[in-house]
């Protein structure tokens, strides 16, 4: 909590601006002014990755599924346009997750016919943003985030099946982790006040932490490539 508090004061105690010299009120509200926006994210490519740090022949040594591709999250945010170009925003995004192993394997050569979790994931994501004009209404845009990811694993979360026999697995727990982001894309203003942003970003949220009926825990990763659209509201 105390990070997500920092984040929080960064983002929204942001130093006043002087204008001494001799910039109209209009100019300093058209450099100074603030936004919101309504955003959705899916996860369109993205890799397994699962660690175990069991030593029997049960030990999970590949897992060759699509992770966390096709999870799709929604957000609102608040923003600042500091000058011309560039702005912070700090957002909040909620998920649920779907993770797939796919046909894993165990070190003793057997192979899961699937093997999948689930996780509800929320993310508080500060964003810095650089804007290039193209046109009258257009622009390029790049930003880098960093964030805060919160995860919470529901009871028997994990599933699978292995030679045809179905189970479930997994203790309810939660944990939390570091998450970044960085992405490019345009942005076409519909009105003065309102704008739709198209993206392509690389989003990492972490690792979240799935413990087991046996009192193994496993880990695996929640990031991939996205693409997100979000429509803004300046005020």
């Amino acid at each position: 909590m105390k990070l997500l508090t920092k984040l929080f004061t960064v983002a929204l105690l942001l130093p006043g601006y002087s204008f001494a010299d001799g910039h109209s009120a209009e100019e300093e509200h058209d450099k100074n002014v603030w936004y919101a926006e309504l955003r959705y994210t899916n996860i369109f490519s993205a890799d397994a990755s699962l660690d175990d740090p069991n030593t029997s022949g049960s030990k999970v040594i590949s897992t060759p599924g699509s992770g966390a591709e096709g999870s799709s999250s929604m957000g609102i945010s608040l923003g600042k346009q500091i000058n011309e170009n560039t702005g912070i925003t700090i957002a909040y995004e909620k998920s649920d997750i779907d993770y797939e192993a796919g046909a894993a394997v165990r070190q003793d050569g057997q192979v899961f016919d699937y093997l999948n979790a689930s996780v509800d994931m929320q993310v508080i994501m500060i964003e810095a943003e650089y804007k290039k004009p193209i046109t009258e209404k257009a622009s390029w845009l790049v930003f880098a985030g960093l964030g805060y990811t919160m995860f919470d694993v529901k009871d028997e979360a994990m599933a699978g099946s292995l030679s045809n026999t179905p189970f479930t697995d997994g203790q309810p727990s939660d944990n939390s982790d570091t998450a970044t982001r960085i992405g490019i894309g345009g942005t076409y203003s519909i009105s003065d006040e309102v704008e739709l942003i198209a993206l392509v970003q690389i989003s990492n949220y972490g690792k979240v932490k799935q413990h087991l009926n046996d009192g193994r825990s496993v880990e695996y990763d929640v990031d991939g490539t996205e693409t997100a659209l979000r429509l803004r509201y300046s005020f």
